[in-house]
């Protein structure tokens, strides 16, 4: 029987560090940063909205703003109904 730690136990723990530090960068650059005048500055893309328009990210989180309301704009039209052939439309 071998003394000590194992390889594979020392693989593992290794395994571990490496992968929290990767974890540690990417939280570090997808975090918010401040410029000079303190103010946190957003990652400047964009999603487009249901719409067609398009909505940036908003400090302090920089999540992205939420897209206007789309309104039905047949929401006032009147509906045609033919009961003899079964159809109905606006």
């Amino acid at each position: 029987m071998q003394k000590g730690f194992s390889p594979i136990f020392i693989t593992m723990i290794v395994a571990v560090l490496v992968l929290g530090a990767v974890g540690f960068v990417v939280y570090l650059q997808n975090s918010a940063p401040e410029d000079d005048s303190g103010q946190i500055a957003c990652a400047q893309d964009a999603k487009q909205c249901p719409d067609g328009s398009y909505v940036g990210r908003v400090a302090p989180i920089c999540r992205f703003a939420q897209c206007p309301e789309v309104q039905d704009e047949t929401a006032d039209w009147q509906t045609y109904v033919n009961d003899d052939m079964g159809i109905s439309c606006k």
